[in-house]
């Protein structure tokens, strides 16, 4: 959805516009600090979402998260469905739980509980992650509550081959696999490295990010970001030109770290890498929700260069 302002003449979020019959929150952090000044104030504008959805439509959220309990304790007038992940089940009439069978999460047991009624499927499918876990969690629930069962809503969902820009991978060549993702924030980069890091074991894990969202340039999560990417093996940022703190300074006390002003830079960099390295594999993860400074088009112009 569309948290966005609607107009000039109107500051609600697009979304209050949808109103929907089926509504998943699937997580709230603080974010999009151009527009919301603080947690609360986005709390205060997903209630309204909340309350657009009607009597019998269905409200899906993760038991666990606290701030999306306290939206829906400010007043839920829908039917519920909690979310559960690994854990026992909720005290809901209506949950879902999924656990992951494997390490990278692309094989996960689903529980339905409603009204006393248990039922179980397995998913398997080319997507991992507990992020992509939580997904599917919440889009099975959705599914069922039009009437399809979850026998079928696996089999069609374990056909879904993800999206473009979620771990998606763009080049392969030598011992190279180059992936395109959208996280920008430091909860979803860290999910990203952990999900990458459990489907590749112990190679090696490069992260190119770079910090672009409006939240990021200005600042609000520069002290999550080392804790963010802890799971790399070796970090390299590319300097957006409204960043408005010294990233320099801030990854002074990172190991195997570099500050690039332009993606022609950081290329040239990690392809210098991969010629001391040629036999293991490695895994480039670019991070960002915008061009990256076009470092894709450079690299596939560098890959046809090569090819000639």
């Amino acid at each position: 959805a569309d948290e966005y302002d609607t107009a000039f003449f109107d500051k609600r979020s697009k979304f209050i516009h949808y109103m929907p019959e089926t509504l998943i929150l699937n997580n709230l952090e603080f974010d999009h600090a151009d527009i919301f000044d603080s947690i609360e104030d986005i709390k205060k504008t997903m209630h309204h979402l909340v309350r657009t959805v009607p009597s019998q439509g269905l409200v899906i959220t993760p038991a666990a998260d606290t701030h999306l309990t306290s939206v829906l304790e400010k007043g839920c007038w829908s039917r519920q469905c909690k979310l559960t992940f690994d854990t026992t089940a909720s005290d809901s009439q209506l949950s879902l739980d999924g656990h992951a069978l494997n390490e990278e999460a692309s094989e996960i047991e689903i529980t339905s509980r409603e009204n006393g009624k248990e039922q179980k499927a397995v998913l398997k499918w080319n997507l991992i992650g507990q992020h992509n876990l939580a997904n599917a969690t919440a889009a099975l629930a959705a599914v069922m509550n039009i009437g399809i069962t979850l026998a079928d809503a696996v089999n069609a969902l374990s056909t879904f081959g993800g999206v473009s820009r979620r771990m998606d991978l763009r080049f392969q060549f030598d011992n190279i696999n180059v992936y395109d993702d959208f996280a920008h924030h430091p909860t979803a980069i860290t999910l990203s490295l952990k999900a990458l890091r459990a489907k590749v074991g112990r190679e090696k894990i490069i992260a190119l990010i770079e910090p672009r969202s409006n939240t990021m340039t200005m600042g609000v999560h520069q002290n999550q970001l080392l804790e963010a990417v802890q799971g790399a093996d070796e970090v390299y940022w590319l300097k957006h030109p409204r960043l408005s703190f010294d990233l320099e300074a801030l990854c002074s006390g990172l190991k195997k770290t570099r500050v690039f002003d332009t993606a022609e830079e950081m290329l040239e960099h990690v392809l210098s890498l991969h010629a001391t390295d040629e036999r293991n594999a490695v895994h480039w993860l670019c991070m960002s929700n915008g061009a990256f400074g076009g470092f894709f088009d450079l690299l596939k112009a560098r890959q046809l260069e090569t090819a000639s």
